[in-house]
């Protein structure tokens, strides 16, 4: 049982609803006058190129949307020099298969990377990536520095790697320390060969206290308007994931006059208001990496003329669906866990373009590829440029389906088409069908009051995915 200090609190305190529109952007689909000059560059004149992936970001905890928390204020001034993708979709709900999608250009289902390898990475990595393209095509050379140790089985094809991930002895190893690294990596670098850099941090992913004791965010997110709005709800321990229970010592010591210790077995809190709370500062964090990266880059004259690129490799739940853990992410196929971030910065882009249609974060290599000129075998891919979208010509999208893919404690297979989204659970032979549009949490499953349109998106799903 809860101290009544414990039940005043939760009584007191509370979260805004989650559920945020995108903030207002004058869509287009056709370029702008101001729109950054997207001819191929040549070889004389290609830029040095960045992305930059933050793991477990979901989109409606950010300030790309209306979100009441100002979370990422870096990323927004990013986006205001850059395309923006408001309705990009993951290709699956965790990291080795999302990743594995972005560098392969291939749905899940195609590249095979669906669990982690029987074997460890220094003796399986993956190759036959579109990195290679860049290796064998281009002068670039191509560096792959990584936070999160399961990526470390995805970067065969790099020339160069650095870790700083979460699994290795040295325990100084951070986003800060990885974003440190690829500063002084830059600084150093001789001017006559281009770079490739694909740089992935970890924060926010759980557990939520990476970086509670380095800012004062969590402190003023337990006593901000959207935590005291919020009516909580009271986790069963069971729908938190063990290794992201919040105990009282991950409470920053300034702070812990807020909270009694948790009255439970697992020494774990059980508020929801807490957990995300939590996710929100570690979304802070991560933020404040990126800007520190943003300035660097000014400051050493990169910035301006290179190709920049940040998202997500997927979102992660609350505690919306309840058929999930709480605060999770992988065994599902919900939109809260494949809505990112994606933003893709030209050289010398001064303005913001925003791209509303959907598109596929495993659009991105091809994109690049085909912005540098670089010609590549599209038969084996499920990914397309973006190019032509971004330069206005005419696409048909029913060539570009927005399908992701899971296999963690079952098959999951999901396709987004005219605002709405199919997930079929392929083992039990069901389905799930949301209106994202009017239901972006997706509480009012649609499947058995519309069959014709369940039937129609699972013949279309089934082209890619029964064939």
């Amino acid at each position: 049982m809860y101290s009544l200090h414990h039940l005043l609190l939760i009584a007191f305190f509370g979260l805004a609803l989650i559920n945020t529109p995108l903030a207002s952007a004058a869509p287009t689909d056709n370029p702008s006058a101001d729109a950054p000059n997207l001819t191929s560059p040549g070889d004389n004149h290609q830029p040095n190129i960045i992305v930059l992936l933050v793991d477990t970001l979901r989109l409606d905890h950010t300030s790309l949307t209306d979100y009441s928390r100002n979370t990422t204020p870096n990323l927004k001034e990013f986006s205001e020099q850059a395309y923006l993708f408001p309705n990009a979709k993951a290709q699956s709900s965790w990291t080795l298969a999302s990743v594995s999608s972005i560098l392969t250009g291939q749905y899940p289902f195609h590249h095979g990377m669906n669990a982690e390898p029987d074997h460890g990475p220094d003796d399986y990595q993956l190759t036959g990536t579109l990195v290679g393209a860049f290796n064998h095509n281009t002068d670039y050379h191509t560096l792959a520095l990584l936070r999160n140790y399961i990526t470390k089985y995805l970067v065969g094809d790099f020339r160069e790697k650095i870790y700083h991930t979460n699994l290795d002895p040295d325990s100084t190893h951070s986003d800060a320390s990885a974003v440190d690294e690829a500063i002084d990596w830059i600084a150093d670098w001789r001017d006559n060969e281009n770079f490739f850099m694909f740089l992935a941090l970890l924060n926010p992913h759980w557990p939520y206290n990476w970086s509670l004791n380095e800012t004062n965010h969590f402190a003023d997110y337990l006593s901000d308007d959207t935590y005291l709005n919020h009516d909580p709800t009271l986790l069963s321990l069971i729908d938190l994931t063990p290794v992201g229970r919040l105990t009282y010592t991950d409470i920053p010591p300034n702070i812990r006059w807020k909270f009694d210790a948790p009255n439970n077995k697992a020494a774990a809190y059980q508020e929801d208001g807490i957990y995300i709370a939590a996710y929100d500062a570690e979304i802070r964090y991560a933020d404040s990496q990126v800007g520190k990266l943003m300035n660097h880059l000014k400051k050493l004259g990169v910035y301006d003329k290179s190709m920049i690129v940040i998202l997500a490799d997927h979102g992660e739940l609350m505690t919306e669906q309840a058929d999930a853990s709480a605060f999770s992410h992988g065994d599902h196929l919900y939109n809260a866990e494949l809505s990112v971030p994606f933003m893709i910065k030209f050289p010398h882009q001064t303005s913001q373009q925003v791209i509303e249609p959907m598109v596929r974060t495993m659009d991105l290599l091809p994109t690049l590829l085909d912005y540098l000129g670089v010609e590549i075998d599209t038969s084996e891919l499920d990914a397309r440029s973006l190019m032509p979208i971004l330069r206005g010509e005419r696409v048909n999208y029913d060539e570009r389906p927005i399908i992701s893919s899971t296999e963690l404690e079952g098959t999951k297979i999901s396709i987004y088409k005219n605002g709405m989204h199919l997930i079929n659970y392929v083992e039990e032979g069901t389905f799930k069908l949301f209106d994202i549009n009017e239901d972006p949490l997706e509480h009012n499953n649609l499947a058995d009051s519309q069959p014709e349109l369940r039937d129609s998106l699972w013949k279309t799903l089934c082209k890619y995915y029964c064939e």
